[in-house]
């Protein structure tokens, strides 16, 4: 898992930017859904009426408000608030009857559908509109943030009318905790292969949650290899390596059982083993691309080329120099590499 790393005053601005559309939209979507078609039937005054009294009955502890709609009055707290489990409420324990029926009805008026197809009031930058692709594209997440092995490509090109976008994984899912739907942080751009492969329909209840990229640090686990006596370590062709994902001792119990879990649901051990070659050239390079190779063979040819053998070390693993979400595979190289040039990536 690759942190989404963003400073504090990039943030605030994409924040307040989901806050206007948020209260852009969310009251215009109340007020229009009545009559409204929602899988296949319009929308009535006593489906409304049943939803509102349900969701101020859920909200009104958590919001100390005992207004007429507390949803609209809370609704820009709702959706970009960091503290996800305040209105991380299961879908049945909101509506125990036609639960899929009003959670469908829900969705519409919170609005992700509309995001989803950049159909928004909103203004981003410059005149663009605040929707799903340039929420992903203001992230500027290069690489899946999940498994850091697919990079994930934002684009739209106007006279063509042709638009591009990463899978949107809800770290909670929304149709099974409709409330967190539109949530800023509840929303990861990802492959198709965690999100929809991997992670899919999956029902995850709050004791199971994985890691969030928003939230948990990428050294909150790690990759390495089986190699550890010294014999077996250069002995590379001969030596059957295995990859294993390790979780990071050093954090948290909560931290650490939602690394579990990531392992877990993106089977982090099965993937990762198909990148034994990586792992295999990471230690064929370490033993020949030496200190002492360089000075007594490369330098005797090439002397002009590296001012010492940090550079040489730099333009051999040039991974090291790289941020974990710049290109696939970076984090997974540095823990290998570490593993194998300093003696160990446990923490």
């Amino acid at each position: 898992m690759i942190k989404i790393d963003i400073n504090d005053s990039t943030l605030k601005k994409l924040v307040d930017y989901h806050t206007n559309y948020i209260k852009n939209t969310v009251s215009e979507n109340w007020n229009q859904i009545k009559g409204k078609t929602v899988a296949q039937k319009a929308v009535s005054q006593d489906e409304m009426n049943t939803i509102k009294d349900a969701l101020n009955r859920k909200l009104a502890k958590n919001n100390n408000s005992h207004s007429d709609n507390i949803l609209l009055e809370n609704i820009a707290d709702i959706c970009t608030t960091k503290n996800l489990r305040k209105y991380a409420i299961e879908s049945e324990d909101l509506f125990p009857a036609a639960t899929e029926r009003y959670v469908n009805i829900l969705l519409e008026i919170i609005g992700y559908r509309k995001f989803n197809k950049g159909d928004v009031s909103g203004q981003y930058n410059n005149g663009t509109a605040w929707n799903r692709h340039t929420f992903v594209q203001s992230l500027n997440v290069r690489v899946c943030p999940y498994c850091n092995r697919q990079y994930i490509t934002s684009f739209y090109k106007n006279g063509d009318r042709k638009l591009t976008t990463a899978d949107v994984d809800h770290y909670y899912p929304k149709t099974q905790y409709p409330l967190l739907s539109m949530n800023f942080f509840n929303m990861i751009p990802s492959c198709f292969i965690c999100n929809s492969g991997l992670k899919g329909r999956k029902k995850l209840k709050l004791n199971d949650m994985t890691l969030n990229p928003f939230f948990d640090d990428s050294d909150s686990l790690f990759f390495q290899i089986n190699n550890d006596e010294l014999g077996e370590l250069y002995s590379f062709r001969n030596s059957d390596i295995k990859i294993s994902t390790i979780v990071n001792k050093a954090k948290s119990n909560e931290s650490q059982k939602r690394a579990e879990k990531s392992i877990e649901i993106f089977y982090l051990p099965e993937i990762y083993n198909a990148h034994v070659e990586d792992a295999r050239t990471i230690k064929e390079n370490i033993n020949h691309f030496s200190r002492y190779y360089f000075e007594n063979v490369f330098q005797r040819n090439y002397q002009e080329l590296f001012n010492d053998y940090e550079d040489f070390e730099k333009t051999i693993f040039h991974f090291n120099d790289l941020n974990d979400g710049d290109e696939p595979l970076v984090k997974f190289k540095k823990d290998i590499y570490r593993q194998l040039n300093i003696g160990s990536t446990t923490v």
